[in-house]
Parts: structure tokens; sequence; C-alpha cells
């Protein structure tokens, strides 16, 4: 809201490696109150109602720019003085992200990771690698149940009867599964969509998805700010809705299925090869399987890398924490396949559970205890459609456990 005077972009870069690390935009423009910036980067909020009524605007804009600069992992700060004018700052470079990082460990192997890059050129292959594992992750959200596909299909269900969902009655639960599209899981979607620009994948599939989900993110933005539409209106946005939807779902479909078609295994080859090599060398843990594992040896969605780690785990650490690991455990593998599901049975005749603790053995420590290794398996398994569960405990038969992965093609 600058009337007079100038708006500055400001570039700030780090003086030996000339990368930028703060971008400021300044204005002479009207200003904020310290309380007002308290709530600016709400959606829908802007500085007062005056405001509103004589500059214009949704009050998306910075809940939007935040959103983005979170994904990205950097940080949104403002600095203004009423009457004076406003400096919107984006902090890129490492100092800003400590946040993002839940240990210093981490932390630590990203600024290795970043200093040694213009040390030494990087193998393009693995790069890309690195890359479509990023993808994956952001496209789990996107799957079957979770929160944003949820998202988009409630975005679709309400959109089917528009009459309804812009009652009185309806508005307020159709407005916020907009508010929740434009400020969460569009921003998404984008950054997604610049990943897919740096792999090769179909472009025109990746342009199909961008297209449909700006589309949608039209029709929401207009639909979140009027509940009054005319009757054409209505009709065109009850067609258009499900229309972007449904591309949208497809498209994100076959690109991660065109994705995980190059991250393959064979779980029970691997899980033979390693089960040899501990029965032969291990005195801790007494391991036993049917040789050969199982009859036929789908190939799975995953790596060789990631299954390996997850089977090491698994031998390696106690479904419950004990004081002595001395008495040794008794391990007992099976596998089979069912549908598209790869799965593998590993009972624990040392250990009796709890129903009431099942669902804790996997999860993460509560605060200020430190992780087990089993809290690592369920996000490496998500990644691939996986999961990992409790199956059942028998008082004299032990306790086993259930892991499942998704059978490629």
């Amino acid at each position: 809201f600058t009337e007079h005077g100038s708006i500055r972009v400001r570039v700030a870069v780090e003086q030996s490696t000339r990368r930028p690390v703060r971008i400021d935009v300044v204005d002479t423009g009207i200003g904020i109150s310290r309380d007002q910036q308290q709530v600016i980067f709400e959606p829908f909020t802007q500085g007062d109602d005056r405001k509103t009524r004589k500059y214009g605007g949704t009050g998306l804009g910075l809940a939007i720019s935040r959103t983005l600069c979170e994904l990205l992992g950097y940080t949104m700060e403002v600095q203004s003085e009423v009457g004076v004018g406003s400096t919107f700052s984006i902090l890129l470079g490492l100092q800003s992200r400590r946040s993002v990082y839940a240990d210093q460990e981490t932390l630590r192997k990203d600024q290795m990771m970043v200093s040694s890059r213009s040390a030494q050129q990087r193998d393009p292959q693995k790069i890309e690698k690195e890359i479509k594992e990023k993808i994956l992750v952001g496209l789990q959200p996107f799957s079957h149940g979770e929160w944003a596909h949820m998202n988009i299909n409630r975005v679709a269900l309400f959109g089917r009867n528009l009459n309804e969902s812009l009652s009185p009655r309806q508005y307020d639960r159709f407005r916020a599964a907009l508010t929740e599209y434009l400020v969460k899981v569009q921003p998404s979607i984008a950054r997604i969509g610049q990943l897919f620009q740096i792999i090769h994948v179909d472009p025109n599939l990746v342009q199909t998805l961008m297209f449909h989900a700006d589309e949608l993110g039209t029709v929401s933005g207009a639909l979140s700010l009027n509940s009054r539409v005319s009757e054409q209106e209505s009709r065109r946005f009850e067609a258009e809705i499900p229309k972007h939807v449904d591309q949208l779902l497809h498209a994100f479909r076959v690109l991660r299925e065109m994705i995980l078609r190059e991250f393959q295994c064979n779980p029970s080859e691997l899980l033979q090869a390693i089960l040899e090599e501990r029965f032969a060398s291990s005195k801790a843990v007494k391991l036993t399987y049917p040789r050969p594992l199982a009859a036929k040896n789908p190939r799975t969605i995953g790596t060789n890398e990631d299954f390996t780690r997850i089977i090491e785990l698994l031998i390696d650490t106690p479904l419950i924490s004990r004081e002595s690991t001395s008495d040794g455990r008794e391990l007992y593998f099976l596998v089979r396949t069912a549908g598209d599901r790869w799965m593998m049975e590993m009972r624990d005749g040392t250990v009796t559970l709890d129903s009431s603790v099942w669902a804790t053995v996997f999860e993460p420590a509560s605060s200020g205890q430190p992780n087990r290794g089993l809290s690592q398996i369920p996000p490496i398994l998500a990644i691939y459609g996986g999961d990992i569960c409790i199956k059942e405990t028998v008082r004299e038969g032990g306790t086993t456990v259930l892991l499942r992965l998704k059978v490629a093609g």
C-alpha cells in the first residue's frame, strides 16, 4: 500500500561464495503496527477492515508467501513502523533453517554437503535420485487417505453441489476447505512441480498438474471471497471443480507410478542373504526361517539400501527396551504375497506385549527421550507406500511384526 516513495528489492550475498542469503522487500507505505504484525500472516487477514475497503486484496498474499518459504526451509520476517514503511525479509542462509532440523547432527551434515558442492562436482545420477526421493516424500500427502488428498476430495465434494455448499449452513465448512487448499495444498503442489521440472519426466504431464492446480486455486479464491454467485457461474464452477480435481489426482497417481518404477528391489532375495550372513556370524540373536524363504520372489517398490536398513534395525533393536540384552532374542521370519502386497512376518519369541503399547513400538520417543531405532522404519516405508505394525501377541508364542511392501507393476 505504497502511494508515494518507492518499493525496493535488496539481495544480500555471502562474500566468499556470492550465495544469496537474504532478500528484502522495502516499501515507504503506510506501515504496520506491532499488534497487526502478529496477525497479517493469517489467511484472509489484513491490518484492519479499512485497508481492505480502500486498497482491496484478499488477505491471502502473505499467508501463501510464508507457507512457500517454510516449505523451502526458509524464514520470512517483517519489520515495520506506522507512517514510515515496512521491510519483509526472506532468510535463505543455513542460519534460517536451524529450526527445521530436529538435531544438530542433521544440520552439520547439511552444512558439510553445502560447503562441499563448490569443491567437487556431484554425480548427476545421485542428485536426480535424491530429488526423486524428495518428490516421493512430497507426494505422500496426496496418496489415498492422506490430508492433502482428503482436502482436494473435500473441495470436490462441496463443488459437486455448489448451491448447497454456498448456503449459510454449509459455507463456513466449504470456505475452510478452500482456504486450506489455497494456503497449504496449492503451495505444496507448486514445490513438487519445481522438483519435477529438474528431473526427466513427461513435461506435458507436469504442465497438466500445474494447470489444474492453478485453475482450482483461481476458483477456490473466487468462492472463498464471495458466497453469492450467479446461476451461470454456479453451473460453470460445478463443472470445473470436479474436472480439475480428477485431473489433479490422476496426474499425481501417474507421476508417482513413473518414479516408483525406478525404485525396485527383490526383498525375498535380500532378506535371505541377510539372514544367512547373520545366521553364521550372530550369537546374540537366534534366527529361524524356511529355506528357501518363498516360492515366489516378486520385485517390490523400494531400494536395496532402504530395505537392508529396515531388516538390520528389526534384527538389532528389541521391540521393548530392556535393561539387559544378554538373554538373546529368538526371531522367526516368514514371507508371502497377497494381491499387490509382499508381506514379511517376524516373530520375536522372547517378547510379549500388552495390546495397549502396540502402537507405540514404532513411534518416535517422547520429548527428552532418545529415539529408538524402530521409529526410523515407518518414514522409510511411507516413501514407497509400505507400512509396518504389530500383528499379534501370543502369551506362549511371542510377538509378531507385520511388514508390507507394494509389489512393482
